[in-house]
């Protein structure tokens, strides 16, 4: 009875290693009857292409691959040995039949293809001449297990180059960067050629450990290489297109540390890390606030979602590049639509995966009425294309007030609305009012008792309105309040709706202004209300200096500051030092009064 051949178990882990990378990348589907495809099948397969090809006049020379399936042939014959009792052998040529099946659509990338496959044919060759004898000696089959890693390592690229969502779109510009890594793998192979032939006339084992490490360096060194060189081009390439759409990411950032104030700010804020800490989607936030009218702008919107949706995707952005820096084309509404649309459909670069992208948009009712609409529209038609894909999801999370524009459109959706969360509401809002309620501790001489009582009083009237809640103690603070009932009173007093409460601070301050206060207030809320982009403290102070009848200006008679205390139950102060209404519904009720 003859001995079981000598199997490397160094030789079956890299098969194995190789063979579990593959087969995760290719999807469930795809992979059926990969085990039991054999060359034939592959061959057969391949005439049959080239027989369809011919019947839409795209005719194609398939003989083209005949080396390569003589070479898997024989390297079929030398790694036999090592992949007996498991199903790796199957997977050198199965992936080729699939390929080549989804390219024929695409005759460019097919003939691409074709010529790629087809240099593996020439390292190939050299097993044609290999003596069985080699097959059982460890130090070749080690060798021969770093072939395997190369051809399945090419079935890997080839396999996701054409099973990426709208691959055909990106094809054209992806294509370079596949070609230098096809190019790195070819490297490999020839490299591990000149491998077995040394190993084959080696004489001792140091000498041939000596040889595979120096192949393995080599190896290493060229996909660092490659790798550093995409990673830089990529990088160039983004910074091109932040700067063909003129768009600035700090400014997101800057939002962030300036609008936070109320629950929905804080809770949208809160679920966009806690999805970007689990790591398991990609998540792009945009926050419009009035406060910094750019991001309410239809446009910068678009730029926004365009540029998160890329920033990871190497093809994407190498897409964008070539297809509208390079080719020379204007920013324009529909062409930013247009690519992100493209990029959903094209958002899974693994078609093995789901991938999942969350868009939230936080504050759409400070948009322009038109503008929320196109905003709906287009995440509708963002979600539609990520349904169309079938390895991709698309959720998306808007905070806002519901208004008219609107109403009927979001109505249809799914809807959680605060003002339903009564308990954790009135919590939320006793929790803040007793913060800001501390800050004022050194005006009273109030206990902890009564400040408690102040606290549970305020957080009931709201009714889980935040903002009532921070109104009314912008009001104790700007009011000369002793006694624990006068803040009470207060309280108590206030009107419930928003415009009646304005109205009543209004009356407030008009009570003790003459004619001329009245129209600097009036200048003052229309400053903050219409300006181009927030202004600043001194950039208000000189505007409203030359918003006066005085035909000359000095510095030294600029507006002094305590103006804008007089109205501060109304604007406030951002940590940046430009000046802002305490909520957008007060510049609808300055617009509209």
């Amino acid at each position: 009875m003859p001995l079981r051949p000598r199997v490397s178990p160094m030789a079956q882990r890299t098969i194995r290693a190789a063979f579990d990378d593959l087969e995760r990348t290719i999807s469930e589907k795809d992979k059926i009857g990969f085990a039991s495809t054999t060359l034939e099948n592959v061959v057969k397969a391949a005439h049959a292409i080239e027989d369809e090809l011919a019947a839409r006049q795209l005719l194609r020379n398939m003989r083209r691959l005949s080396p390569l399936f003589t070479g898997l042939e024989h390297y079929s014959k030398s790694i036999e040995v090592v992949c007996n009792g498991t199903p790796y052998l199957a997977w050198i040529w199965a992936p080729i039949k699939l390929v080549l099946k989804v390219a024929s659509d695409y005759i460019e990338a097919f003939e691409k293809l074709i010529v790629a496959y087809a240099r593996i044919a020439e390292p190939l060759a050299r097993f044609n001449l290999l003596h069985q004898t080699h097959f059982d000696n460890l130090e070749i089959q080690q060798a021969l297990a770093m072939f395997y890693s190369d051809i399945l390592r090419f079935h890997k690229e080839a396999y996701k180059f054409v099973r990426r969502g709208g691959w055909k779109i990106l094809f054209m510009t992806s294509w370079g960067q596949f070609q230098r890594r096809f190019d790195s793998i070819i490297d490999d192979l020839k490299a591990h050629e000149g491998l077995v032939d040394k190993t084959v006339n080696a004489v001792g084992s140091c000498d041939i450990r000596k040889t595979r490490e120096g192949v393995e360096v080599l190896r290493m060194e060229r996909l660092e290489r490659v790798a550093k060189e995409d990673e830089d081009r990529t990088a160039a390439q983004y910074i091109a297109i932040v700067g063909w759409l003129k768009m600035d990411d700090a400014e997101q950032t800057k939002i962030l540390d300036t609008v936070l104030v109320e629950p929905r700010n804080v809770l949208m804020a809160q679920i966009t890390e806690f999805l970007r800490s689990a790591g398991k989607s990609l998540v792009i936030s945009h926050i419009s606030t009035y406060a910094q009218p750019s991001s309410t702008e239809y446009d910068q919107i678009l730029r926004s979602i365009l540029l998160q949706l890329v920033r990871s995707d190497t093809d994407l952005i190498a897409y964008i590049y070539d297809q509208f820096i390079v080719g020379k084309k204007a920013v324009t509404a529909q062409a930013l639509e247009r690519i992100i649309l493209e990029a959903v459909r094209a958002i899974s670069n693994n078609p093995a995966t789901t991938r999942y992208v969350h868009i939230l948009l936080d504050g759409l009712d400070e948009c322009e009425n038109n503008k929320q609409l196109k905003i709906v529209a287009l995440l509708e038609r963002i979600t539609s294309c990520a349904f169309e894909s079938p390895t991709a999801v698309c959720k998306v999370l808007i905070s806002c007030r519901i208004l008219a524009p609107t109403s009927q459109r979001l109505g249809q959706k799914h809807a959680v609305s605060l003002s339903d969360e009564n308990v954790a509401m009135e919590r939320s809002i006793g929790f803040y009012a007793s913060q800001r309620l501390s800050q004022l501790r050194s005006r009273w001489s109030h206990t902890d008792s009564e400040l408690k009582e102040i606290e549970l009083r305020l957080a009931a009237k709201a009714n889980g309105m935040f903002l009532w809640a921070k109104l009314v103690l912008n009001y104790i603070e700007a009011n000369m309040l002793f006694k624990q009932s006068e803040v009470i009173e207060a309280v108590n007093v206030l009107p419930r709706e928003l415009s009646d409460f304005y109205g009543r601070i209004l009356t407030q301050l008009l009570a003790t202004f003459d004619k001329r206060s009245v129209t600097r207030l009036e200048s003052i809320l229309g400053w903050i209300a219409f300006a181009k982009r927030p202004l600043r403290r001194a950039e208000l102070r000189s505007a409203l200096a030359f918003s006066c009848e005085e035909s000359e200006v000095h510095v030294q008679e600029l507006v002094s500051n305590y103006i804008f205390d007089l109205c501060a139950p109304l604007i406030e102060e951002r940590p940046d030092s430009t000046f802002a209404f305490v909520h957008i519904s007060v510049k609808e009720y300055a617009s509209f009064s």
